[in-house]
């Protein structure tokens, strides 16, 4: 085990997994909002990837169930900038584990641990589909990611352009929100899962109200830029 959860526990890949990871990107229930399934996929493909990626200093690692084994899915980090201190986080985690059913919340809490912990980042960030994925990204903001904001058509599937949202953690917000667990950021599955009752629904209200006052400033902003000058702005100028 490399990193060791409550639930579950993170590891390199094992020659087994390939065949499982390769077919995840052949599924495309799975892929639907990932920017991924445009074309077929091979254990060979996914081997290259991932030696590419390990060479390029990514950190990809499998989720394992700690008590049965049985593999759930696969998370990374991606592009890390040792200058500016920051890491892409990636998940993808199609499996249900009945014995770990908060299983890729607590991976993700591993993972941060150990940017920051470990690796010496000060910054977490990821990108996901929106709102394709907003019970996801509201679950990940009671691990204390925020909204950085979002982007008009960057998924493209089925014939139809989707928005993307832009969240991050903070290691200052990471140590805040360990304190105030008693020193970690998982403290627990129940806990968590009590947490999620209790606050997604006002966290989905307020995510959505942020992304209709981000696009309403952005399209007012257009239409003042392409409205004709009036006669007293022409005067003015």
């Amino acid at each position: 085990m490399f990193l060791s959860g409550e639930k579950v526990y993170l590891d390199s890949p094992r020659e087994s997994d390939f065949e499982v990871w390769a077919s995840w990107f052949n599924d495309q229930k799975i892929t639907r909002y990932l920017h991924y399934g445009e074309i077929p996929n091979s254990i060979q493909q996914q081997k290259k990837f991932y030696e590419q990626a390990v060479n390029n200093g990514s950190i990809i690692l499998m989720i394992r169930s700690k008590k049965t084994n049985e593999l759930k899915g696969t998370i990374s980090l991606s592009k890390i900038d040792l200058k500016l201190k920051c890491a892409d986080l990636a998940l993808v985690a199609p499996v249900r584990l009945s014995d770990a059913p908060l299983g890729s919340l607590e991976a993700i809490s591993l993972i941060v641990s150990h940017a920051f912990e470990i690796l010496g980042l000060e910054r977490v960030y990821a990108e996901q589909n929106f709102p394709g994925l907003i019970n996801w990204t509201s679950k990940m903001q009671i691990l204390g990611f925020q909204i950085d904001g979002f982007k008009k058509k960057t998924f493209y599937k089925n014939g139809i352009y989707e928005n993307s949202v832009f969240i991050s953690i903070t290691k200052e917000d990471f140590n805040s929100i360990k304190q105030f667990r008693g020193g970690t950021l998982w403290p627990g599955e129940l806990e968590i899962s009590n947490i999620i009752k209790e606050k997604q629904n006002a966290i989905k209200e307020s995510i959505l109200e942020l992304y209709q006052l981000q696009i309403s400033r952005q399209d007012a902003l257009v239409i003042n830029l392409l409205s004709p000058k009036t006669e007293q702005q022409s005067a003015d100028k």
